[in-house]
């Protein structure tokens, strides 16, 4: 169990982790350092679809009853269809000239869905 463990931690984890930790290391070496450049909210979001798409491929490689594993399906589904919707929302602000949408909020809900992925894929490798 636990080399399941170290193997999420290392491939999913720390791999889905990269963009975050490379931006964050360029951010050390910047001279001028903000808070906007460390929380980038696109990172965010292919973490957490990182690891949800990790998460679907453990649900259906285990033998669960059949409620667990469809509840387990079902919101994995739902956490990618969020983060593929904030997804579109960032890149179709990053595209307009007007300001439609919040992009705190949009951070917010990025870092809020992928540290949703995050607790949930713990919670799969765990039982």
């Amino acid at each position: 169990m636990e080399r399941k463990k170290q193997k999420w931690l290392f491939y999913t984890c720390i791999v889905g982790a990269l963009p975050i930790l490379i931006r964050w290391f360029l951010m050390i070496l910047m001279k001028e350092k903000s808070f906007d450049t460390a929380f980038v909210p696109i990172d965010f979001i292919f973490f957490g679809l990182t690891l949800s798409i990790s998460n679907f491929n453990e649900i259906n490689a285990e033998r669960l009853e059949c409620k667990k594993q469809d509840f387990n399906q079902f919101f994995t589904i739902m956490i990618i269809i969020f983060l593929a919707v904030d997804l579109g929302c960032l890149y179709f602000q990053d595209i307009t000239t007007s300001s439609l949408l919040d992009i705190n909020a949009l951070k917010i809900t990025s870092i809020f869905l992928s540290l949703t992925s995050l607790g949930f894929s713990y919670k799969l490798i765990n039982s």
